[in-house]
């Protein structure tokens, strides 16, 4: 099977295994098997790296929030708008929340018709697995 370098998930692999992976890739050491175990680690690697900066994110919102409602709360004497703050962070998490879910399926979409025009239909790296699974062989991975 052929991968190309350009593939999401070989610039995925490059970037979070770093040197481990262009070394096992120059000495052909990637089977099917193997590619799918790196590639998996890479995306749950980079999914709790994008957990943690928004995590990071947020509480630094929620102390921008904060910041604002406490000298409102002193202007006026009202301390119970210091109640409004956990609903304000819910509120503004979730926001922040659905521009994402709708950024990421407006460009999958996007992403999605370029590649369909872009290859022929061969197999997939998922597809090839499951092959290989059912023959019980893995094929050798060669990067294009």
């Amino acid at each position: 099977m052929q991968i190309s370098k350009s593939s999401w998930h070989y610039r995925l692999n490059e970037k979070a295994q770093g040197y481990s992976f262009v070394d096992r890739v120059r000495s052909r050491r990637f089977t099917t098997c193997t590619y799918i175990r790196t590639t998996i680690r890479s995306t749950l690697l980079a999914a709790f790296f994008i957990a943690a900066l928004a995590t990071i994110f947020l509480v630094a919102s929620g102390l921008v929030v904060n910041a604002l409602f406490t000298p409102i709360a002193i202007l006026l004497g009202m301390p119970f708008i210091k109640l409004l703050v956990v609903p304000a962070l819910i509120t503004w998490s979730a926001v922040c929340l659905a521009a994402v879910a709708y950024l990421f399926s407006h460009f999958s979409k996007i992403i999605r018709a370029k590649m369909s025009e872009r290859y022929d239909k061969k197999l997939t790296l998922l597809e090839q697995r499951i092959k290989d699974g059912k023959e019980g062989i893995c094929t050798i991975v060669e990067v294009a």
